[in-house]
């Protein structure tokens, strides 16, 4: 009994000496900077098409959870690639090269039958050729469910360690809401680009129609509102024309924002005052 531990001993010491050299002295995660592509599903009928969207943002709203992932924007990824009517293989290469990102994550959706099957592969621009995932196939009723299982999939094929605290977070944000028609006009409206959309999600998920109530969630889609550059004024002035119908906590995460944009210089403490008034009409509404 003894002699097997003596023999597994050395093996155990190796392995942890292994990890530690892995990891930094000061404990830091090294970030990799990646891009988030829309998955290929041309193949779907037109009106499900909005799911390849949805893998992406599924993706990336659990991946920015951990600091080991910066997520180039999806605006910097369309100025380097335009709008391509299909994500397919170079033209996500060429973007990532581009942005001289590390790794691209996209992949192909297509249906057999009552099922998804969804092909996730990812290219790592200094570890030779795009990588296909193990495929996951999704029955009818089940597509928030087994979408939600993708992040961690990615984390893992790219060698990201996880805590427990991590992996809870990331299952968290990989599930936004239990509505597949709240996901759905998520999706569109950040297919789209539709500025419209996204203001009304952002309701929802402050109020918890649709939805559950997601105040993060809510200021930051508030906050790409006001950045899009377009009809601004006008959204800034519904903002504060109907504060009172919005929670505190996404306020503070409007005034987060604004602060950040040199927008607002008072108290990031979810209160509408006239400060936040003010910086609201800097938008010309």
């Amino acid at each position: 009994m003894m002699a097997g531990y003596g023999l597994r001993l050395p093996f155990a010491l190796l392995a942890m000496c292994t990890l530690l050299a892995a990891v930094p002295a000061d404990g830091a995660v090294k970030p990799r900077t990646i891009i988030i592509l829309p998955f290929d599903a041309s193949g779907l009928d037109r009106e499900e098409q909005w799911v390849g969207e949805g893998a992406s943002q599924i993706l990336a709203l659990a991946l920015a959870q951990h600091p080991a992932f910066v997520q180039i924007e999806r605006a910097r990824v369309r100025t380097a690639a335009g709008r391509p009517e299909l994500w397919g293989e170079t033209v996500v290469l060429q973007a990532a090269r581009t942005l001289k990102a590390d790794a691209a994550l996209y992949g192909r959706i297509t249906r057999q039958d009552a099922e998804l099957h969804v092909q996730p592969r990812v290219a790592e621009l200094k570890g030779g050729d795009p990588v296909a995932l193990e495929p996951i196939v999704i029955p009818e009723g089940e597509l928030l469910t087994k979408l939600a299982s993708l992040p961690v999939v990615y984390a893992r094929t790219l060698k990201v360690a996880l805590s427990d605290a991590e992996l809870r977070r990331m299952e968290r944000a990989a599930a936004p809401t239990r509505s597949l028609k709240a996901f759905e006009l998520f999706s569109r409206a950040a297919e789209a680009g539709d500025v419209q959309g996204k203001f009304s999600l952002a309701w929802a998920y402050d109020q918890g129609k649709l939805t559950r109530a997601d105040t993060n969630r809510a200021g930051q889609l508030f906050l790409e509102v006001l950045r899009s550059g377009e009809n601004v004024g006008f959204y800034a002035k519904v903002i504060s024309d109907f504060h009172t119908g919005l929670t505190g906590a996404t306020m503070k995460v409007i005034q987060e924002g604004l602060r950040a944009d040199g927008r607002y210089q008072g108290s990031v403490d979810g209160a509408f005052g006239p400060s936040t008034e003010r910086a609201l009409k800097s938008f010309g509404g």
